[in-house]
């Protein structure tokens, strides 16, 4: 999403690679941000607000110079962004595909991408696992005292670190818990909010939209 946020990345890339073909994947805008939000509160611990306070003081996280990762609502407005990208490469070099679609049919959406790169459209990756995958604790007490830095040493004196590492990960899955659903008030805010910017983006690809 780095890429596609930052104006200055489409910038650099044109200036580059002037031919470049860009592929772009887009979610659900409130799926991704809530899938952002979990990822900050659960598996790195950053995030110390609720996500209606976090949602309230983004504006003023941004103007104070915070981090991408806490523009939670300013990433998943997705129109500009992609416009961005046409404008620099042009549509004929630009292909944007549906997460949920992918989803659904992964490797459908696969062989588009092959051919849209005019590479074999008849290869089948291995689409056995899956590489990445949210977390959130069961128990953030015990998340805490698998991170923190003093069970760190503690193991590393006991074990070698290829052992130590080892032993964190499966600590990690064993506390892993479900994500809490978003509270519904919260959803119907967003739906509201991004409206106008899933319209505008529909009219910019010409499709109708999922969300």
């Amino acid at each position: 999403m780095r890429y596609l946020y930052f104006p200055r990345a489409c910038e650099r890339i044109a200036a580059s690679l002037p031919d470049a073909k860009i592929i772009i994947m887009l979610r659900n805008p409130i799926d991704r941000l809530y899938s952002h939000f979990l990822m900050m509160k659960g598996m790195y611990r950053l995030e110390p607000l609720s996500l209606p306070e976090a949602l309230v003081r983004e504006d003023e996280r941004i103007a104070a110079n915070w981090d991408w990762d806490w523009h939670y609502v300013h990433v998943s407005m997705y129109f500009e962004q992609v416009r961005r990208y046409i404008d620099h490469f042009g549509d004929a070099n630009v292909r944007v595909y549906i997460y949920e679609d992918f989803c659904r049919n992964p490797l459908d959406v696969i062989r588009q991408i092959f051919q849209f790169l005019e590479v074999d459209p008849t290869f089948v990756p291995d689409m056995t696992r899956r590489g990445m995958e949210g977390y959130w604790p069961k128990s953030f007490t015990i998340d805490g005292l698998l991170r923190s830095p003093a069970s760190a040493n503690t193991l590393t004196k006991i074990f070698p670190r290829a052992i130590h590492n080892k032993i964190i990960r499966y600590g990690m899955r064993l506390n892993k818990g479900k994500a809490p659903a978003m509270p519904g008030s919260v959803r119907l805010q967003l739906q509201e909010l991004f409206q106008r910017d899933v319209t505008r983006l529909e009219q910019l690809l010409e499709k109708k939209l999922p969300w």
